[in-house]
């Protein structure tokens, strides 16, 4: 809850393409439950990355809630 994803630009090929439309991707959810229940169950091995060396598992699991909940942190309520 107090961890947080630095703030930078990130790189014009690495941004998302734009949001749907409301209503008009639901199984976006559905696709955000199944990639966490698959990093939930991920055990390993990791490919060779040079930024994640020596990156322990349980460090990986953090790294990624974290990086997830930044970008949940851009949800909106609808009011």
């Amino acid at each position: 809850r107090t961890r947080k994803v630095p703030s930078f630009s990130a790189p014009k090929a690495v941004l998302p393409k734009p949001a749907p439309a409301e209503g008009e991707d639901d199984s976006i959810i559905d696709r955000c439950l199944a990639t966490c229940r698959r990093m939930k169950d991920f055990a390993g091995p990791f490919l060779p990355y040079p930024l994640a060396t020596g990156v322990t598992l349980e460090d990986w699991r953090e790294i990624m809630l974290i990086h997830g909940a930044h970008h949940l942190s851009f949800l909106l309520p609808k009011s």
